[in-house]
């Protein structure tokens, strides 16, 4: 056997000596020598000094509860918890959309194999991943609380979207991350309730945090303050509401695949668009060219003179300041 490392990784608030272990079809793992077993799910680096990874541990900042292992505060088991990810919170030419995510632990090799990950890093690939977890081939196929499974990949999963006019006549009582708060909440709970009907038991809810860190104390309060919603995730005994960033890249199979199915309903939403509009318009924060941008403006203007496909955001008042309007 190799030597005995000393080992720092993301969530575990300890040097671990041990040895890197990854089997085909298995998590990759780091088995300490008094035999814990700490499942890579995180970032991690090993040393072979133990003073060289102390002093690691000590500029790595505090303990993010992100690996998986006997001994930590957060432990995620496959099958047990429901993912959450969102698009189109700043961009005002796309809606606002929230997916969670059930996958059973058998088939978290299926999803891998796939490729599912952070949308981010699929780029060229996000189309056809979509497509296979879905089966969604236009906008149109998509009804917004609803449950859908995929038995191929063991998913269940269910799509919110507030869309543009909705998210502007809540404008002015709600900001982003609390509707985004609602969004979650609706998906997550639907999802939930779908589950327990089929008598699948989870633990808890892993949702990737919009709000860059703080969701862990101001999502229940922002659940709380707005009104009208019956069922709370936050409410549920013996069930954890676990916020984390770039979940979407840690726990794949679940938000990651919400990621994956998020980018690719906004794709079918641009798609769905630029055929209204007969013309390729530019979205997001990336402008093109003054140029684009403005006729994008001017054509769906034309066509929709309330302007009823776009979200009112501080990054829509930059570009009607860049186009003139």
């Amino acid at each position: 056997m190799a030597k005995a490392k000393f080992w720092v990784i993301e969530g575990v608030n300890e040097v671990i000596k041990g040895y890197y272990t990854a089997g085909k079809g298995k998590t990759a793992a780091i088995e300490s020598i008094d035999g814990k077993v700490y499942e890579l799910r995180c970032q991690f680096k090993g040393y072979t000094s133990e003073s060289e990874a102390c002093q690691a541990l000590k500029g790595s900042g505090a303990a993010s509860k992100v690996a998986s292992s006997s001994g930590s505060s957060f432990s995620f088991e496959p099958g047990t918890y429901i993912g959450s990810d969102e698009v189109g919170k700043i961009e005002p030419l796309k809606q606002v959309m929230v997916v969670a995510v059930y996958a059973s632990a058998d088939k978290f090799a299926a999803l891998n194999e796939l490729g599912v990950d952070d949308s981010k890093k699929l780029k060229n690939k996000i189309g056809a991943i979509g497509k296979e977890l879905t089966g969604f081939e236009s906008y149109t196929d998509i009804e917004s609380g609803k449950v859908y499974e995929n038995e191929k990949y063991g998913l269940a999963f269910c799509p919110v979207i507030l869309t543009s006019a909705q998210y502007n006549a809540k404008h002015d009582i709600m900001n982003a991350n609390e509707a985004l708060t609602e969004l979650h909440n609706a998906a997550n709970m639907t999802l939930y309730n779908h589950l327990k009907s089929k008598n699948i038991q989870i633990k808890g809810f892993i949702i990737d945090d919009y709000m860059n860190g703080y969701g862990d104390k101001k999502f229940k309060s922002y659940l709380d303050n707005l009104s009208g919603i019956t069922e709370k995730i936050t409410d549920q005994a013996g069930l954890l509401a676990h916020f984390e960033k770039k979940a979407d890249g840690i726990y794949k199979e679940i938000v990651g695949t919400a990621s994956d199915i998020c980018a690719y309903m906004d794709l079918l939403w641009q798609e769905y668009l630029n055929a209204k509009y007969g013309m390729e318009l530019d979205y997001g924060n990336d402008v093109k060219t003054k140029a684009t941008l403005i006729q994008s403006f001017n054509r769906i203007k034309e066509i929709d003179e309330d302007m009823l496909d776009v979200k009112h955001t501080q990054t829509y008042e930059d570009w009607k300041k860049i186009t003139g309007n």
